[in-house]
């Protein structure tokens, strides 16, 4: 390990030993599961041994973790595990939640002090006792804003990319309810504290609503995402508290699908570029006639804001979700944070009626839709076709002056409404590719299940418009574009061969991925077949009569081998003659005869003749040559 400085001190604030832990993509927690506790199935992501791109889901039973997370490592997923049974569902006035839920709570909030609180801003059980023991806190709370981590006192704060969330409650009951853990702290009023002449906030027992009183309403972040972070997503959670509810730092990308967001006070605020995706942004207010809404408080200096996409303007339901005995008063869009820069974007909203008005019906959005007494005045306050909960157009005639009202889906810049121009092409292709953001499921109109040999392209068509395209993937990783060609008509797809080449033989899926939705199918890649080549005639030479050597006796093979060796120039020539003349006659009686197996055997009967003709005559001269000697 090496340490640098520049002339200033270095130091260590904490050093810890880890035992690395193996990679799983699955781990559970629950009380008979991996793990008891979020924060331990964190801790055991924090020392898995794995790649950038590996990702770590963990599945949770439903239940109420009464926890503080830190979100300080890539790609983890939180995921409910009553998979398509989960609900967000709040009961008892907001109290309690429904079997299929979870829900991640915790209780700390602006203008108090905790004996529990240690110097990072969160629950610390052992510190709890230690200063219970000693009478006193040793840390105090520094609230809104984001010293020591911070966050407004925020539940879950998000440093890493690629976080996701599915079916979670994201809470802060510091003005909702008193906690299990909230009624067994010290809770100690400082001097900004509100609400005190109705009692300290330790008296209230365990489930009491009374801290919904707009008395006792404070910064209380339920979620808090710090800036420069990217691709962080949720879908079907909801997220619950009355001011400041969700924070979403400068230059971080965040998309919420279909989520609901409660809250009173600026309950969507900060500097994020953010997508709110058919979310119901639930108005959480009491009966107290100066406690009304404003649904953000947006802070950019540059770049996007918030895209509010098809959302629903709805209300708290009495003795559901509060305790209030009526429905939310009307409220406002937002309030600028940072004047003339902030961005808020209200595309296609629906503004629900509320009851609070002793039986005058009236939207939840007033008639000047934005306020500038935060902040100042943006004239990036955009507002586009909104509703009420039948269809009809609401009157937007008293809107203040400096919003804008847009006739088009175009903001002042050009720039058109869409996904992409707020989040970015590949954040969004990959929340469509998992099915998210309302996926359309594009039908493949060519191509499908086909069969592809080695050497050949592969020719697929989405019946996505080709002006929608986005990428191509094939067993999940993303094609470069040079490896195919795309043209119109509705989107034809061919991949290269020398792509395909490069696949294993087999089964492999392919994804034409659009904006908007998926075309999905499979090819199976196979091998060219060998040709198999004709079986080739190989000319049948007539049979020729090769003389063979009829069986003899060991005595006559052995004397004639003597013989042979003595008078070798004999014997070859003869020998040799033998055969020329043997030759010779079976070749005339090939060339003038149809040969059968007959004629065969009385042409090789006169050849072996021949040669014993001349072996015996060998001998005879042998014999006789002797004699004379």
């Amino acid at each position: 390990m090496t340490i640098k400085s520049n002339g200033g001190q270095t130091y260590f604030t904490e050093i810890s030993v880890v035992t690395p832990t193996e990679y799983k993509s699955v781990i559970t927690v629950g009380e008979d599961k991996d793990y008891q506790t979020i924060n331990d199935a964190l801790d055991a992501a924090r020392t898995m041994q794995r790649t950038d791109d590996q990702e770590v889901t963990i599945v949770i039973d439903p239940g109420t973790y009464q926890e503080m997370l830190v979100i300080d490592v890539d790609n983890v997923n939180l995921v409910n595990a009553a998979g398509d049974a989960a609900s967000t569902d709040l009961t008892n006035s907001g109290v309690d939640i429904v079997d299929t839920a979870v829900r991640i709570t915790s209780y700390y909030g602006h203008g108090y002090a905790y004996y529990s609180m240690d110097k990072n801003c969160k629950y610390n059980a052992d510190l709890l006792d230690v200063n219970t023991y000693n009478g006193y806190y040793s840390f105090q709370n520094p609230g809104s804003g984001t010293t020591n981590g911070s966050y407004w006192n925020a539940t879950v704060v998000v440093y890493a990319d690629g976080f996701s969330a599915d079916g979670i409650i994201f809470e802060n009951s510091f003005n909702q309810y008193q906690s299990e853990l909230a009624a067994n702290d010290t809770i100690v009023a400082l001097s900004s504290a509100k609400g005190e002449s109705k009692g300290a906030r330790n008296d209230y027992k365990v489930g009491s609503t009374e801290v919904q009183a707009k008395a006792y309403v404070e910064r209380a972040a339920a979620l808090a995402i710090v800036s420069n972070v990217s691709d962080t997503y949720f879908d079907n959670c909801k997220f619950i508290g009355r001011q400041d509810t969700l924070y979403g730092g400068n230059n971080s990308t965040v998309v919420f699908d279909q989520c609901q967001i409660y809250g009173g006070t600026d309950y969507i605020f900060g500097g994020m570029e953010a997508i709110f995706y058919q979310c119901d942004l639930v108005a959480n207010t009491s009966e107290d006639a100066n406690d009304t809404f404003y649904i953000t408080a947006a802070q950019q200096s540059s770049g996007r804001g918030y895209l509010m996409y098809e959302c629903t303007v709805t209300s708290t339901t009495p003795g559901v979700d509060t305790a209030s005995t009526k429905q939310s008063k009307q409220g406002y869009f937002g309030r600028p944070w940072q004047a003339n820069t902030a961005e808020v974007v209200f595309y296609n909203t629906t503004i629900e009626t509320t009851d609070f008005y002793d039986g005058e019906s009236k939207l939840l959005i007033c008639d000047e839709g934005w306020n500038s007494s935060l902040g100042g005045k943006s004239t990036l306050s955009y507002e586009y076709g909104s509703v009420d909960s039948e269809g009809n157009a609401v009157d937007i005639s008293n809107r203040v002056s400096w919003s804008t009202l847009l006739t088009e889906a175009k903001l002042n810049d050009g720039t058109e409404i869409s996904f992409v121009n707020f989040v970015g092409n590949d954040f969004i292709l990959d929340i469509i590719e998992d099915g998210g953001l309302n996926c359309i499921n594009y039908e493949v109109l060519g191509g499908a299940n086909s069969t592809v040999t080695v050497g050949e392209g592969l020719v697929v068509r989405s019946a996505a418009d080709i002006s929608k395209f986005g990428r191509v993937t094939v067993d999940g990783e993303i094609v470069d574009p040079s490896n195919y060609t795309v043209t119109e008509g509705s989107t034809i797809v061919e991949l290269n061969p020398e792509f395909l080449e490069q696949l294993s033989v087999g089964s492999h899926d392919i994804a034409i991925v659009s904006i908007d939705g998926v075309a999905m199918t499979s090819f199976n890649l196979v091998n060219a077949e060998t040709p198999t080549e004709e079986p080739t005639e190989t000319p049948t030479e007539e049979p020729t009569n090769t003389p063979t050597e009829e069986p003899t006796n060991t005595t006559t093979e052995t004397t004639n081998g003597e013989i042979a060796a003595d008078n070798d120039e004999v014997v070859a020539a003869d020998t040799t003659t033998a055969t020329t003349t043997t030759s010779t006659s079976t070749t005339e009686v090939a060339a003038d005869t149809t040969v059968t197996a007959d004629s065969n055997n009385f042409v090789i009967g006169i050849a072996l003749a021949g040669v014993s003709a001349a072996i015996a005559a060998g001998a005879a001269a042998a014999r006789k040559k002797e004699e004379e000697e």
